[in-house]
């Protein structure tokens, strides 16, 4: 197959009624900044397959709605009420002739990280097995890779036990791929597997601090700019200390590995949205949702700002690697470039959104940042910070 997605195409499965979650349906539910079915495409595109189709029935029209700036293909399958295994077969029917093997995900499977779908590609091709499973623990998950060779019983089966009882008949030609990806097997069939789900992500999808170290290493991010990165993380963790103490909730972890990894491809043009795409690559979705929006930001309602919004503000509180007023931050950008209106123009509406962040900050603390003693520059996660509400 060549490289790790080469003529490998995935079917996304989001056409069913969504019975057992009350009022709530699946495909559609929240996951951060994310519905479940843009998340279950996203781990394949981020994996380097090109080639995604969804499959809708149920509410066509919203999932249509939810991934359509995904530039996949879109299939509606008009008898998605008599099983899944209609929805399978309308997705395989869509298949290119050049597609050699083809994963097949439900939407409420949302969460697989991009590393286990490129290691199934990579063990399929090696041992020229008819499926392969992601194994986490002894236990089989989604999504298989499934060869083409199948297609044909696929799409002429009457199924009397769906695409289940077809690979049962073809065990001989499977093989295991183990993989350290719990979210193979958590799909999300009650609302109580949903909060389930989004616990683990905000758990498992953060990088400690040594796996962010790991990250700026591989992306080659230069010493002065991680030092600035360093300084922007103690600022901001420093500001999620007040705001908790002040009735908050934010997550700290999160924060933190943002606000270390916020400019990890600084090299590269557009490199916030640059970074969230090669974070996402590695399985870090919440981070990357964060670090995409670090340089232009609308800044949300509500009285407590996002963790998105703390790094922001913190990013725009350090120049290099010192501290200094917003004001001074912005006044030496705007006279950078005096003469380009253009960009002076999305200068002021940047001062504009870390204005209204730091009101926030300021509301909630009830205090200036201002008359707060200076930032530390010591690494939070390295020494425990005061947690006492220092404006009092």
């Amino acid at each position: 197959m060549g490289r790790a997605g080469d003529h490998v195409a995935a079917v996304v499965l989001a056409a069913g009624y969504s019975s057992r979650m009350g009022d709530a349906f699946k495909p559609l539910l929240k996951i951060g900044g994310h519905t479940a079915v843009e998340c279950a495409v996203m781990s394949h595109l981020d994996a380097g397959i090109a080639d995604v189709t969804v499959v809708v029935g149920y509410r066509a029209d919203e999932v249509a709605e939810a991934v359509g700036h995904l530039g996949i293909r879109i299939v509606r399958n008009r008898n998605f009420d008599t099983g899944m295994f209609s929805s399978i077969q309308a997705g395989v029917a869509t298949l290119e002739p050049q597609v050699q093997a083809f994963f097949i995900l439900p939407a409420d499977i949302p969460l697989v990280k991009p590393a286990t779908i490129r290691a199934i590609c990579i063990t399929y091709e090696m041992n020229c097995c008819g499926i392969a499973y992601p194994v986490y623990r002894g236990r089989r998950g989604h999504p298989p890779l499934i060869t083409g060779r199948y297609i044909s019983e696929i799409m002429e089966s009457p199924a009397p036990d769906g695409l289940r009882g077809i690979l049962r008949g073809h065990e001989a030609e499977a093989c295991a791929v183990p993989v350290n990806d719990e979210a193979v097997l958590l799909d999300i069939d009650t609302m109580d597997d949903y909060h389930r789900l989004l616990h683990y992500r905000n758990r498992e999808c953060i990088p400690n601090l040594e796996q962010c170290m790991s990250l700026l290493e591989e992306a080659k991010t230069d010493g002065s700019v991680r030092d600035h990165c360093s300084k922007v993380a103690a600022v901001a963790c420093q500001l999620v200390s007040l705001l908790n103490s002040a009735g908050a909730d934010l997550n700290r972890e999160l924060v933190h590995s943002a606000a270390l990894l916020h400019d990890i491809r600084r090299d590269q043009r557009d490199h916030a949205r640059a970074g969230a795409l090669f974070l996402r690559s590695h399985g870090y979705a919440p981070v990357a949702e964060v670090v995409a929006v670090h340089m232009d930001i609308e800044c949300a309602d509500g009285e407590i700002p996002t963790e998105a919004e703390i790094v922001y503000l913190a990013d725009k509180m350090v120049m290099g690697g010192h501290c200094v007023p917003l004001e001074s931050r912005f006044a030496a950008a705007l006279e950078r470039y005096k003469g380009d209106e253009a960009i002076r123009g999305s200068i002021l509406r940047r001062r504009e959104q870390a204005d209204r962040i730091k009101r926030k900050v300021e509301n909630l603390i009830g205090c200036a940042l201002e008359a707060l003693p200076p930032m530390s520059s010591v690494d939070p996660v390295q020494e425990n910070l005061r947690e006492e509400h220092i404006c009092d």
